[in-house]
């Protein structure tokens, strides 16, 4: 199986804009991967809430979890 490189792949098949081989791939490293759905499952959180914002500035829960999935982005990046 190819290993998902990047968390904008993840972001792109949230949005349904992978092709058929990208959404294969991210399905499958889905069902395999407890740590990476428990990531998804964050970005669709924080997608859902950015949705229910109807355009208005994000709540500061929002901006909360954007930087914590950064900062771990950035902590895993460096290890």
């Amino acid at each position: 199986m190819q290993q998902i490189s990047t968390p904008e792949l993840l972001i792109k098949h949230l949005y349904n804009e992978t092709n058929a081989a990208e959404a294969g791939i991210v399905d499958a490293a889905l069902a395999a991967d407890a740590t990476l759905q428990q990531e998804y499952a964050e970005l669709q959180e924080t997608k859902y809430a950015l949705d229910e914002a109807d355009g208005q500035a994000p709540g500061s829960s929002v901006i909360d979890k954007i930087m914590a999935f950064s900062k771990e982005q950035e902590l895993a990046a460096s290890h």
